[in-house]
């Protein structure tokens, strides 16, 4: 379990399918989901790699890619 300085994070101990997608939300606009997302690409470790990339959903509702 990861640890921020305001709340508990759970995160997965293994992965359950075999598959390139992984999320991560979070409204707390002052919590960095760095570690977070480092993590996923590592479990990711070589699928996905022919279509990766990142979106990122702002405040407003629109979509970044």
């Amino acid at each position: 379990m990861l640890f921020s300085k305001r709340k508990k994070v759970k995160v997965q101990k293994k992965l359950r399918e075999h598959c390139g997608i992984f999320g991560v939300t979070c409204n707390d606009f002052g919590f960095s989901v760095t570690k977070l997302l480092y993590k996923g690409l590592i479990a990711l470790q070589h699928r996905g790699q022919e279509s990766a990339g990142i979106s990122i959903l702002k405040t407003g509702g629109k979509i970044y890619t």
